[in-house]
C-alpha cells in the first residue's frame, strides 16, 4: 500500500487538473446545496414535512454518484465521458444508490452507540462505492450493496487509520475556519454566542450551513481527492473478489 506522503503527492497533482477540481467542487456545491434546501423547507413548512431529512438523503446520493465518477476520473482517466454519466446507468446508479443509503444507516446506528464507532464504521465502508465502480469498468458484474459494503468492512482492517491519517488535517482546518467564521460573526453583529442555538431565527435555522460553505469549498475537495487516491492504491492491492 502507498505511504501517505505519496498518495499526498499524487493528490496534489490530481487537484491541479480542472476537470477533477470541478468534480470535487461539484460534489461540494451539491451537498451544501441540497443541505440548504432542506433548511429552507424546515424553516417555511416546519420539521414535521422532514425536508431537510429527504433533502440530506438526496445530498448522500448525489455524493456518492461524484464520488464515483471521481474514482473513474483519476483511476482510469475517463476524460471522454461526461460529469454525470453515472446518473445514465440505471445498473450501477442504483447499486450506488443502495450503497450510499446503506452505508448512512449503518454508520448512524453505529453512532447512536457512541460517536467513535460510528467514525471508524463510516471509514471501514468508504471502498464499497469505488470498488463497485472499479467492477463496472472492468467488466466485472456488479454485486449487491450489502456485498460491497461487506468487502470494503472486511479489506479495511488494518487501513482505517491510514485513511484516517490521511484526511484529518483538513478536517482540522475545516472546523477551525467553521469556528472563526462563527467568532467573527458574533462579534460583527455583537450577537451573544447563544443566538446559534436560538429556535425560529435565520441564523438558527440556516446557520450551520452557511458558516460551513467556504470552509467546505475549501477542504473537502482536497478531503475526497486524498480518498479517491487513496482508493485506487488501495483496491489495486487489495483487488479480491467481492463475494
Amino acid at each position: 500500500m502507498s505511504r501517505n506522503s505519496d498518495i499526498i503527492r499524487d493528490s496534489r497533482g490530481f487537484l491541479a487538473i480542472k476537470r477533477v477540481l470541478l468534480v470535487a467542487l461539484i460534489a461540494v456545491v451539491g451537498d451544501l446545496f441540497f443541505t440548504l434546501v432542506g433548511d429552507v423547507i424546515d424553516y417555511k413548512f416546519g420539521e414535521f414535512y422532514g425536508g431537510s431529512l429527504i433533502l440530506a438523503l438526496v445530498a448522500t446520493i448525489f455524493g456518492a454518484v461524484m464520488l464515483g465518477t471521481l474514482y473513474q476520473l483519476i483511476t482510469f482517466n475517463r476524460s471522454e465521458r461526461g460529469i454525470l454519466d453515472y446518473f445514465k446507468n440505471g445498473r450501477l446508479f442504483w447499486v450506488l444508490i443502495k450503497i450510499s443509503v446503506l452505508q448512512a444507516i449503518f454508520t448512524m446506528l453505529w453512532s447512536v452507540l457512541l460517536l467513535i464507532p460510528g467514525i471508524v464504521k463510516a471509514y471501514a465502508y468508504t471502498q464499497a462505492i469505488p470498488k463497485a465502480v472499479d467492477d463496472f469498468e472492468k467488466g466485472r458484474p456488479l454485486q449487491g450493496a450489502l456485498a460491497y459494503i461487506g468487502w470494503s468492512d472486511d479489506q479495511m482492517k488494518g487501513y482505517k487509520g491510514q485513511l484516517f491519517m490521511l484526511t484529518l488535517p483538513w478536517y482540522v482546518i475545516m472546523f477551525a475556519l467553521i469556528i472563526l467564521i462563527y467568532l467573527v460573526y458574533v462579534v460583527l453583529t455583537h450577537q451573544s454566542v447563544g443566538i446559534y442555538f436560538t429556535d425560529n431565527t435565520v441564523i438558527s435555522t440556516y446557520g450551520s450551513t452557511l458558516i460551513t460553505i467556504i470552509p467546505s469549498l475549501i477542504a473537502i475537495p482536497t478531503i475526497i481527492v486524498r480518498q479517491t487516491v487513496f482508493s485506487r492504491d488501495f483496491i489495486r492491492e487489495q483487488d479480491a473478489p467481492v463475494q
